[in-house]
């Protein structure tokens, strides 16, 4: 049903764009004509997460310099763009039918959950990463995306069972985007956290957004700042290992910082959006160092190191442009190579050992 809707809307805006195109052909000529239908066509999806970042813009890192900010948000527009009119409209032509996972009891499947109005398209690039890595992946389109966070969160408990039982493991490893992090917590916390090796959590929104109040169903109220569910699963342990990352410049987690999960550890991207967030180096890197066949036996502490408080924030960044962020100490660290890594100290917050309590 998702992805019909998405396909509709895909007709929709190019049916949009050829009248724009045709009647402007017929007043300036061919070329113009052209011109609009290009702009129609890809200015109308794009307009949404530009009115995001223009409306939560107050809200972002000021790390960078502002031509790299101005990129950056360039860069999350298209990256919107192109999960919503390419990859999630087409998800079997680009992904292809659901596969059956091999029989492989030693390793550790990995189960892609999608958020608010996405299906397993988005996830194409990451799928074809980890794959290539030698992992098992197994991402999924939930079903009607306004529904109870709770049903879709049974949904996703269905999904476990049947990824267990094609490939005899006896734990899978969890990794969910925006609304998707909040159903991985909540079939946690629903079924428990015995089959679940550990959670990655990306642009979730654990305290809320304010754009929620835009959405439509039962999902988007639920996800409404200091909701009644989103205290009640806040009020809950999640007794796995959790990393959340959080994008600096997240147009759609507002704040963006409603992203961090409390005595969990985290990394920002700061120059990232609500989308390619996703496409972060370190999201990777944490996905396969979680998903390690020999990670199954490893304590929480080991996968998820925690210091003592002030936990720290690995910052993606520019090292040349890292002014630091008010009220917050940066430290740049600059490795051999031309890496941009930056590490600042969040506000102190209490350190949790793990099971992980909810803000």
């Amino acid at each position: 049903m998702r992805t019909l809707l998405l396909r509709s809307a895909v007709v929709l805006i190019l049916i949009v764009a050829a009248i724009a195109g045709h009647l402007t052909r017929l007043l300036f000529g061919f070329e113009a004509g052209l011109i609009v239908l290009l702009l129609v066509f890809v200015g109308l999806p794009a307009a949404i997460p530009s009115a995001a970042i223009a409306m939560n813009a107050p809200n972002f890192l000021n790390i960078g310099a502002p031509e790299r900010r101005w990129l950056a948000s360039a860069a999350e527009v298209y990256a919107f763009w192109r999960a919503f009119v390419v990859l999630m409209p087409f998800d079997t032509f680009w992904m292809g039918d659901e596969k059956v996972l091999p029989h492989a009891p030693d390793e550790t499947p990995i189960v892609l959950v999608p958020g608010y109005c996405c299906n397993r398209g988005m996830w194409f690039e990451m799928a074809r990463d980890l794959e290539a890595a030698g992992r098992k992946v197994a991402p999924l389109t939930l079903g009607w995306t306004f529904a109870d966070i709770d049903e879709l969160a049974d949904e996703l408990d269905q999904h476990i069972a049947r990824v267990k039982e094609q490939t005899g493991a006896e734990k899978v490893l969890l990794v969910g985007h925006s609304k998707g992090g909040l159903v991985a917590r909540a079939r946690i916390a629903r079924r428990g956290g015995d089959d679940v090796v550990g959670l990655v959590t990306l642009a979730t929104p654990h305290h809320g957004t304010s754009f929620a109040k835009y959405g439509y169903g039962r999902s988007a109220r639920q996800m409404e700042p200091d909701s009644p569910w989103l205290q009640a699963l806040n009020a809950k342990e999640t007794p796995v290992p959790v990393h959340a990352f959080w994008a600096g410049r997240d147009e759609f987690v507002s704040p963006p910082d409603a992203a961090r999960l409390q005595g969990a550890p985290e990394t920002c991207a700061p120059l990232a959006g609500h989308m390619s967030v996703i496409a972060q180096p370190e999201v990777l890197k944490k996905i396969l160092a979680f998903s390690e066949p020999a990670a199954k036996g490893v304590p929480s502490a080991a996968l998820n190191p925690q210091p003592e408080p002030p936990a720290p924030i690995v910052v993606v960044a520019p090292v040349e442009a890292a002014p630091a962020v008010a009220e917050t100490p940066v430290v740049v660290v600059a490795p051999p190579a031309a890496a941009d890594q930056v590490t600042a100290e969040a506000p102190p917050a209490p350190a949790q050992e793990q099971p992980v309590a909810g803000a």
